[in-house]
């Protein structure tokens, strides 16, 4: 039974303005929209009351409202997944306001447990998720700054400087000696802005190092072999715990299953529906052929071998970043040690990666 005073609220969230739809308990409906400012946030949480139950989708402003609401006001409110929602929002007619009224009707129909929730990320998970997105860009971009200077020198006639040659600061000025006067110039100016991007790299994979030491499963997500600070930072920030997941769910996640197309008897398996979180599937994959290229590898570099020769190269690295989401998985939700681990070898690892964990955990 419908609370007295009970509202259902869908908020439709853009980058500069917001549209909120009300349905009360008589069926009565009201639209407005304000701005996702501070002041536009202020305005909204004077209309709303702690018996309200709001629906949003998932985004980072949404997580963001999401804290201001739950303790400023106790509403209870619900972020949902947009991909969830694709069939609700197959209509001609699609505006802001128009899309907020679906939330809200959705929200007044169905219950809870038919929604297609997003757990909310906690403040140190939404943190690890910034950095390890900004890490990506940052590596993106270095990667593109240097295949304009490897284009440059091919420009200049010398097509014997690889892109694996100008991957180090060190060596790269080796090589701008061979460029003419005009071509070395534009060289200089590359050389500064990939300067840049690697210096904000390295600081942007300090703190990733500094947040990953403080959390209680590094210990036991680094005893796998192929596993770096990256990795443990993706899965922590989009994973966490790992109880909100399943085993056979947590690689679907990822957008690391085959496509399936089933007719009558036949079975297909496609190619992997890369539909998920991207930062993580990219870090797996990664890690994968880190693992690969490995001496010191352990089972997994032994499963890598047998698949490359009956699936390839391509095939066989997607199904091990698999298999070690799967492993994490598991070491996450137990809390243990990989099976294979080498004391000696992981401290050594730890040390590596600068990462020193308080009170010597999986010391050997």
């Amino acid at each position: 039974m419908k609370e007295q005073n009970q509202r259902f609220v869908g908020i439709d969230l853009g980058k500069r303005s917001m549209a909120v739809h009300f349905i009360d308990h008589n069926e009565k409906h009201e639209s407005w929209t304000c701005m996702t400012d501070v002041e536009g946030r202020l305005r909204l949480l004077k209309r709303l009351s702690p018996l309200d139950t709001i629906a949003m989708e998932a985004c980072p402003l949404a997580f963001i409202l999401e804290a201001l609401i739950s303790k400023q006001v106790g509403s209870k409110v619900l972020v949902l997944n947009p991909h969830g929602l694709a069939l609700i929002y197959r209509s001609t007619k699609k505006t802001d306001r128009e899309d907020a009224a679906k939330l809200a009707w959705v929200i007044q129909r169905l219950p809870v447990d038919e929604l297609p929730l997003v757990t909310v990320p906690s403040q140190k998970e939404q943190e690890l998720r910034s950095l390890v997105a900004e890490q990506v860009n940052l590596a993106q971009s270095r990667t593109s700054e240097i295949n304009r200077l490897h284009a440059l020198f091919v420009q200049d006639g010398i097509t014997t400087v690889t892109k694996k040659d100008l991957h180090s600061e060190q060596n790269r000025a080796k090589r701008y000696v061979e460029l003419s006067d005009t071509a070395r110039s534009r060289a200089m100016r590359l050389e500064r802005i990939i300067s840049s991007y690697e210096k904000n790299l390295e600081e942007v994979e300090i703190l990733i190092s500094s947040l990953v030491a403080e959390h209680e499963l590094t210990p036991y997500l680094m005893s796998l072999p192929g596993v770096g600070p990256n990795l443990v930072a993706a899965f922590i920030g989009y994973i966490g715990d790992g109880k909100r997941f399943k085993q056979n769910t947590i690689t679907a996640y990822a957008g690391l299953v085959p496509r399936i197309d089933c007719s009558g008897d036949s079975n297909k398996y496609g190619p992997i529906t890369k539909k998920g979180c991207t930062v993580l599937r990219r870090a797996l994959v990664q890690a994968a052929w880190g693992l690969a290229r490995s001496t010191n590898n352990g089972v997994l570099g032994i499963k890598y071998k047998q698949l490359l020769l009956t699936k390839g190269k391509s095939k066989a690295i997607v199904a091990i970043a698999r298999k070690l989401l799967e492993t994490m998985w598991i070491l996450a939700t137990r809390k243990e040690f990989y099976f294979d681990y080498d004391p000696v070898r992981y401290n050594r690892k730890m040390v590596r990666y600068n990462i020193h964990l308080i009170g010597g955990v999986g010391a050997a």
